[in-house]
């Protein structure tokens, strides 16, 4: 395998973090822009704030 062929998330980690945005998102009543690293099974998020420039 080469470089940049293997995905770092899984699938079901990738559904972990969209649903957890969406929460975020209906809390916040706007969309959001998360960062957020991932240790072993343990997701943290760093940052997190409101998308302000959409229209």
């Amino acid at each position: 395998m080469k470089l940049g062929e293997k995905f770092s998330l899984k699938v079901e980690e990738i559904k972990e973090i969209a649903s957890l945005m969406k929460i975020l998102e209906n809390q916040f009543k706007a969309p959001v822009e998360i960062e957020f690293v991932v240790k072993g099974k343990q997701l943290s998020i760093v940052q997190l704030r409101p998308i302000t420039t959409l229209q």
